[in-house]
């Protein structure tokens, strides 16, 4: 059974919005990421791109503008990842947009945007589904967490 809870109050970092690759271009933009500003909403989606000639996985950023997906603007970071199944599908409001601007950003702000290729905050606003315990157990030892560990610790000693 899967219960769904209110927001959480969690703030995501979005990077790559300067980026005109990586399957984000359309039409409209030259980089999709540019049309970012504050207040914006953008839904959180498992993808499978291309990293070097490689596939890997990692959860794409998409602009949403009346109820629709529109342009995928971004990515969250790499360590989020091991977390693509709960946020798969969220809404996130964009809260802070870096700039390399001197006017609008700090030296660490202006230091982050560059070094991620454009880069801003997001909170996210939509419910996350929250897995029952059966569930959360299986994640946990897909994910290897701490719980695997416990568990063949434990059928370890009972040998």
């Amino acid at each position: 059974m899967t219960v769904s809870r209110q927001p959480p109050g969690i703030i995501v970092q979005i990077v790559g919005t300067m980026m005109g690759d990586n399957g984000r271009s359309c039409e409209e933009h030259a980089a999709c990421g540019s049309v970012l500003e504050e207040d914006m909403v953008v839904r959180l989606r498992r993808v499978q791109v291309l990293v070097e000639g490689r596939e890997e996985r990692a959860i794409a950023c998409i602009w949403v503008t009346d109820g629709v997906d529109r342009c995928r603007v971004g990515f969250l970071m790499r360590h989020m990842v091991a977390h693509a199944m709960q946020y798969d599908g969220a809404l996130a409001q964009i809260t802070r947009v870096y700039s390399g601007n001197e006017d609008e950003c700090n030296t660490a702000e202006r230091r982050i945007f560059h070094a991620k290729r454009g880069c801003c905050d997001a909170a996210i606003i939509s419910c996350m589904p929250v897995a029952d315990n059966k569930n959360r157990e299986r994640m946990e030892d897909n994910a290897g967490g701490k719980r695997s560990i416990d568990k063949k610790a434990k059928l370890d000693g009972d040998n």
